[in-house]
């Protein structure tokens, strides 16, 4: 026993270590304006990794995270790598947190009544929205619902600090999630929009979408060594 916690301690610290060089490697190349996406798809990889490592204890929900790690690398392929079929990687996202949100509630083990009307509700009144304000579209639409799915999944993760109160890992990475998509969304759709935002709004969501991002998955992840 003390073996596999000695195992579970050393694999920890050095995944955070490679997280945290990576992190650092690629905020020197933002200030520096070097192209760092191969580093930070590195990060995104090195998390499905650990998740994978997180399976070795058989636990159904350690598998669906490392499911749903392996989807967000998918994403991260379309909307980082290739910059092409960004509703394809919208979709895989989503996915993602679907598969968050199931083991959410493997891990409460209650049924999810509640959160299902309330994601159903939230992703209707908001493409209602989109419609009737003239602005839903495919890309729209699915990242209502993706945007949808990680509130409530945010919200959702505090029932777990009831059983563990390091699932406050889960909970932080969820919210730095959430801080890193209002940064995507401030960079990329206030153009699509037409609304103007200053210079220096803009150009804080274009360095902060990865400031938080790869923190979120790291923390994520790290969640999984909660036994």
């Amino acid at each position: 026993m003390k073996n596999k916690k000695s195992v579970g301690l050393t694999a920890v610290i050095i995944f955070i270590a490679a997280e945290l060089v990576l992190y650092i490697t690629f905020v020197f190349f933002d200030l520096s304006r070097q192209s760092d996406y191969a580093v930070k798809y590195s990060g995104v990889i090195l998390c499905a990794a650990f998740a994978l490592f997180c399976c070795k204890s058989l636990r159904a929900s350690d598998f669906v995270l490392f499911a749903a790690m392996v989807f967000t690398v998918i994403s991260d392929w379309f909307l980082l790598i290739t910059g092409n079929n960004i509703e394809v990687g919208l979709a895989t996202f989503i996915t993602a947190q679907l598969l968050h949100f199931a083991r959410i509630y493997i891990l409460r083990k209650k049924p999810p009544y509640v959160s299902l009307f309330s994601r159903l509700l939230l992703c209707i009144i908001v493409i209602i929205f989109l419609y009737l304000s003239d602005g839903l579209t495919l890309l729209t639409a699915l990242a209502a619902v993706y945007f949808c799915n990680l509130l409530i999944n945010f919200a959702d993760s505090f029932f777990l600090l009831k059983a563990n109160k390091l699932y406050a890992l889960l909970v932080i990475g969820l919210f730095l999630f959430i801080c890193c998509d209002i940064c995507v969304g401030l960079y990329n759709f206030g153009t699509a929009l037409s609304i103007k935002l200053p210079t220096s709004v803009t150009a804080f969501a274009e360095k902060g979408m990865w400031r938080f991002y790869l923190p979120s998955q790291t923390l994520i992840v790290l969640s999984g060594e909660i036994k």
